[in-house]
């Protein structure tokens, strides 16, 4: 014989569900990258960029963000995320210049048909501010050229001839500053 019955409980916390409909906005854009004692990358230097959300978030596919590199528009590739933090990369190329430092115009990062999307999947608000000029991270990708070449000095005889154990002495003259090593 069994026994069927129901039972009330009271007094039982009652629970509701509350669901995220808000989309992550980005709180900052900076360069992050370190550009060594001189402020300046060259060729072959990783510029990197972090964009900072307001919550973290999850990127898929190959997001882009646009930099404004001597007036000329560069792309810097989706990097890596750690929570709200997401970076991108632009490594310098042979040509590349800004004097006056890297800048970002606003709202210039995009999908490049990734996402970008918080833990309830919602899809991030890309609206950013403008970063103006960055002083401290120039650019300087263009190799020095020679711009002229002199005879310095040099003990040889009458006919310029020059023979074993005569010195010569030269010069180049570059189209910039450069370290000899």
């Amino acid at each position: 014989m069994g026994i069927i019955g129901l039972f009330a409980f009271d007094g039982l916390p009652s629970v509701s569900a509350q669901t995220d409909n808000t989309a992550p906005t980005i709180s900052s854009v900076a360069i992050t990258s370190n550009t060594g004692v001189d402020d300046m990358y060259g060729i072959g230097d990783k510029i990197e960029v972090t964009v900072t959300f307001n919550e973290g978030v999850t990127v898929t596919g190959a997001p882009q963000l646009e930099l404004d590199i001597g007036g000329s528009a560069k792309t810097a590739a989706y990097d890596s995320t750690d929570g709200s933090a997401v970076v991108f990369s632009y490594t310098v190329a042979a040509g590349d210049s800004d004097d006056d430092g890297i800048a970002i115009s606003a709202n210039k990062l995009t999908l490049n048909g990734g996402s970008i999307e918080d833990a309830a999947d919602n899809s991030a608000n890309l609206s950013h501010d403008a970063l103006a000029a960055q002083g401290n991270h120039k650019v300087d990708g263009i190799r020095p050229t020679v711009t002229g070449v002199s005879l310095l000095s040099g003990s040889w005889g009458t006919d310029g001839v020059y023979t074993s154990g005569e010195s010569l002495a030269a010069g180049a003259v570059f189209s910039e500053d450069i370290f000899v090593t």
